[in-house]
């Protein structure tokens, strides 16, 4: 199998602090699946694919896309285990609790960010292609209901999606 060559080396993002009323792994939130998927694209047209996931299944880390308006929207959870529970803000319900979160978009470069206070960090995405996005997240200490972490992130090159491998067989 063909190295994956890295595009952009760790990014690192500054520790953060994370609010109490954020996600949380819970026995009364919402139960995690194995993949989820996210649209971003138009029906019509095409598009390429962004797969998140973490180095570690523990902790789970919020996916934003920034919008036009620079304002943050949650595109889902990551690395959680299939069946952990996990609660989300009220506001943010709807949205995916994962081990991996596969987003499907219009090719371009797209603008991302790692938890609601994380620097942005943007990925190339290739018609028919997979951006892999490594996410490695380390939590540094827990503090009344404060998390203290630290994020890095690593955009991969694109590679065939399965649609692509599935037709050329």
């Amino acid at each position: 199998m063909k190295q994956l060559q890295t595009l952009a080396s760790w990014t690192l993002l500054p520790l953060l602090v994370l609010g109490g009323s954020a996600c949380r792994t819970t026995e009364g939130g919402k139960p995690a699946e194995h993949n989820s998927q996210v649209n971003l694209a138009p029906a019509d047209g095409p598009r390429g694919y962004v797969d998140f996931y973490t180095t570690e299944v523990r902790n789970g880390v919020a996916i934003y896309r920034l919008q036009v308006s620079d304002e943050p929207r949650l595109l889902g959870v990551v690395g959680v285990a299939p069946g952990t529970h996990y609660l989300l803000d009220a506001r943010d319900r709807k949205a995916p609790v994962a081990e991996t979160l596969r987003v499907s978009a219009a090719p371009g470069v797209q603008t991302f960010q790692v938890e609601r206070d994380g620097r942005t960090f943007q990925v190339p995405i290739v018609a028919d292609k997979v951006t892999p996005v490594e996410v490695h997240y380390v939590l540094k200490d827990r503090v009344s209901n404060y998390d203290v972490f630290r994020v890095n992130t690593r955009v991969l090159e694109p590679v065939n999606s399965e649609a692509e491998r599935t037709s050329s067989e």
